[in-house]
């Protein structure tokens, strides 16, 4: 789809958009944190991210990954 020249998604997300989050893995796989650090601008999208966050199931940390947590930041992205 396009939209005002410029390619949509499903959702009617624009292709444009990117939203940065942080999240922290324990050992276990749990999730610790989850939080936006740079905003897509979009709320709906903003909170799509979220949600595919939060339901997804990380694996346990490797071993050779030190310490008790690893933080990672993630870029989303319609495209």
């Amino acid at each position: 789809r396009r939209a005002a020249g410029r390619d949509t998604f499903p959702g009617g997300f624009d292709a444009a958009l990117a939203a940065r989050v942080l999240v922290v893995i324990a050992r276990d796989g749990s999730k610790q944190k989850i939080e936006i650090i740079q905003s897509s601008g979009n709320e709906r999208f903003d909170y799509a991210v979220m949600l595919t966050l939060r339901g997804t199931e990380f694996p346990p940390l490797p071993d050779e990954i030190e310490g008790e947590t690893l933080a990672q930041t993630f870029l989303f992205s319609p495209n």
